[in-house]
Formats: C-alpha cells, sequence, structure tokens
C-alpha cells in the first residue's frame, strides 16, 4: 500500500537564502511537491498560471474561503493569497512529500488546522551574515533593510516552535539538512522537546560565540547547566559546550546564539 505524503512547511526571514535552498533541494528530490498559491492580483509579465500562482477571480477567492478551501490565506495590498488544499492533498495522496514556503502567520493557521504538519525554520549563520546578504542584493534602500531586519527579529523568536532549524551557512550545507528533517520526520513522534541538530551547524554558532565577552556573573553556569544564576538562554549554550556525541539539543539552542549584533545582553 502507498504511504500517504506529509506537508512541510518552510519559512525564514528574508534574505536567508529560502529561494536558493529549495531550488536546490528540488533539483535534487525530482519526488517532492512544490505548493504553488492562489491569488486574486493579476499576473505580472513572464508569470504563467498554474506555474508561478494560480490566478483566480475575487469573487471565486471568497467562495474558496467560505467553503474552507484554503489551508491559510491572508491579504496583502489589497489582493488576496492563500494556499488550496486540494493540490496539497492531491500530492500527498500521490505518495508525494509535499513543501510550503510560507511566511509566519500563514504557518500558524495551517498548523491550526493540520497539526501533523511538520515545519522547518531556515536560519541565517548569523545577524551579521544576514544583514549582509541583504545589502549585496543591491535592490533595496537601507530603510528598506533596516525594516526587514526589524521584521527578522520577530521572526527568529519563534524559531524555537518549529520542529526543526535548518542553518544555512552554505547552501550545500542547508540542503542536507533539510533532506535530513524530511527522512527524520517520518521515524520520529512529532512534537518532541528535543530534534537531532547538524553538529556543524552547532559548532559553527558556538565558535562564534567564543569570539564574545561573556559577562562574569554567568561563568559559573559553565559547571552547573541548571544555575539559575544564568539566563535560560545561556545554559542552551552551556548544554552544547557539554553535550556528548549523540546528544539530542532544543531547537531554542540553535536560536539563541544568533545573538542579533554579536554581544550578550546585559
Amino acid at each position: 500500500m502507498q504511504r500517504r505524503g506529509k506537508t512541510f512547511i518552510v519559512s525564514g526571514p528574508s534574505g536567508v537564502g529560502k529561494s536558493t535552498v529549495l531550488k536546490a533541494l528540488f533539483d535534487q528530490r525530482t519526488d517532492l511537491y512544490f505548493s504553488i498559491s492562489a491569488t486574486t492580483r493579476d499576473p505580472r509579465p513572464g508569470e504563467v498560471d498554474g506555474v508561478h500562482y494560480h490566478f483566480i477571480p475575487a469573487e471565486e477567492f471568497h467562495r474558496m474561503v467560505e467553503e474552507d478551501e484554503f489551508l491559510e490565506y491572508a491579504e496583502y495590498v489589497g489582493n488576496f493569497y492563500g494556499t488550496p488544499k486540494k493540490y496539497v492533498d492531491r500530492a500527498m495522496d500521490d505518495g508525494r512529500d509535499v513543501i510550503l514556503d510560507i511566511e509566519i502567520q500563514g504557518a500558524n493557521q495551517i498548523c491550526a488546522k493540520r497539526p501533523e504538519t511538520v515545519r522547518i525554520f531556515i536560519a541565517p549563520p548569523s545577524w551579521v551574515e544576514l544583514e549582509r546578504r541583504l545589502t549585496a542584493r543591491g535592490t533595496d534602500s537601507q530603510e528598506v533593510i533596516q525594516s526587514r531586519l526589524l521584521r527578522a527579529k520577530v521572526e527568529l523568536q519563534t524559531a524555537s516552535s518549529y520542529d526543526y532549524l535548518v542553518i544555512n551557512d552554505t547552501v550545500e550545507q542547508a540542503v542536507a539538512e533539510m533532506k535530513d528533517a524530511i527522512y527524520k520526520t517520518y521515524y520520529k513522534k512529532k512534537g518532541q522537546a528535543v530534534v537531532d541538530m547538524n553538529y556543524a551547524s552547532i559548532d559553527h554558532g558556538i565558535n562564534e560565540l567564543h569570539q564574545v565577552e561573556i559577562p562574569e556573573r554567568w561563568l559559573d553556569a559553565r559547571d552547573e547547566p541548571q544555575a539559575d544564576t544564568a539566563p535560560a538562554f545561556i545554559q542552551d549554550v552551556v548544554a552544547v559546550m557539554n553535550r556528548q556525541e549523540g546528544d539530542s539539543l532544543p531547537v531554542s539552542t540553535m536560536v539563541k546564539y544568533g545573538l542579533e549584533d554579536g554581544t550578550w545582553p546585559a
């Protein structure tokens, strides 16, 4: 009997390289299905219906909302966007895993309807690198870049609620972690407090941590991971420093080392 596919939501801040990682993933995993959104806006030059978006009239979109035919939907600049259930369900019934490139609000809508959905958050290797990538695009003003960085701070704070965290240091490594997360989903129970992470990513983050100054009053926590003299995220870092090969780590550990400007809070 053919197994039914699963749904995977992929989120991450602007500039993290989601599109590049997903393109490389689909180049290697042609059995995956990429969910195409529906929208009420007009096609732009070069856009093809059913390839870039499902372009539908506003009346049809509202009918679909009323009949609960979307996994999630939202309005943006006067137009509506949503993820139709039927295409996702059809692909899963065919045994294909479905990838949705969805922002956090949409991810919350989907998981409220389908708690079994697996969420993967793609994060930058550091805050400095995220800012560099946004600037290197050369398409946005400094005002827009700062706005994107401000939003990224909020998004990174929610990353610990995701099932897997992928650090996009290199595309090759990020794709390997994505494939590993998909594989593990079939062999691990959803909702576990910890998930296995790629140790190369962990070590990269810890090496970055070692470059900043840790306040003196927190140093004792190195030998006592549960010490209440240190904030929770310092305890996470200590857990990583003291880990044994094969240990599992909280997703929050991986999020907290990207400390924005590279300094510990006072």
